[in-house]
C-alpha cells in the first residue's frame, strides 16, 4: 500500500501543478483484545476491530505454514467465550466421533443491555453482552454459525446449559 501511494505521488508530482497533491494518510485500526487462547492447535483471539467483533485465529502444522485468518462475527464489540463458573477456562461441549469430532464454544458480545446495567461480570465490566454465537472448532478447520441470536444479560462468567451448545 506504501509503495502505491509512493508512486501515485511521484506521477502527480511529475504532471506539473504539485500545489494541488494532497497525501492521505491511511485510516487506523482500533483494536483491542479481549482474551487469547489456544484450541485445537489453533491459536484464536477475540477482538474488537472498530467497534466488531472479530475471530482472529492462526495455526501452523507440517502441511502448510502460518496462517493468520479472520472471521467478523455477527456482533458488535466487546465480546468473551464462556467460561466455567468462577474460573479463567472456557466451557465447551465436544461433539462427533474422529475424524468429525469437534468443539462448540459459545460467544457473547453484543451492547450490554440498557435495562439491566447491573448484567455485568469481570470479563465484560461495562455490561453483558446480548448477543450469542457458536463456534465449531475441528482438528482442521473453524466454522461460525450464523447469525448470531439475541441473548440479553448473557455473561461470560456464567455456564450455560449444553442444550445451547447442541449443534
Amino acid at each position: 500500500m506504501k509503495h502505491v501511494l509512493i508512486a501515485i505521488v511521484a506521477f502527480l508530482a511529475s504532471c506539473g501543478d504539485d500545489q494541488n497533491i494532497k497525501v492521505i494518510p491511511p485510516v487506523q485500526e482500533t483494536t483491542e483484545t479481549y482474551i487469547t487462547t489456544k484450541i485445537n492447535g489453533f491459536e484464536i483471539s477475540l477482538r474488537n476491530r472498530n467497534g466488531q467483533c472479530v475471530l482472529f485465529y492462526s495455526k501452523q502444522d507440517k502441511y502448510r505454514p502460518l496462517t493468520d485468518r479472520h472471521i467478523v462475527l455477527d456482533m458488535e464489540a466487546p465480546c468473551n467465550f464462556i467460561h466455567l463458573a468462577g474460573r479463567d477456562e472456557l466451557e465447551f461441549f465436544e461433539y462427533g466421533k474422529p475424524p468429525f469430532k469437534f468443539k462448540v464454544f459459545i460467544v457473547v458480545g453484543g451492547p450490554p443491555d440498557p435495562e439491566h446495567p447491573e448484567w455485568k461480570d469481570r470479563f465484560m465490566p461495562d455490561g453483558c453482552g446480548t448477543m450469542t454465537e457458536k463456534l465449531l472448532i475441528y482438528d482442521d478447520r473453524i466454522r461460525v454459525e450464523f447469525p448470531a441470536w439475541k441473548d440479553p444479560g448473557n455473561c461470560p462468567s456464567e455456564p450455560t446449559d449444553e442444550v445451547f451448545f447442541a449443534t
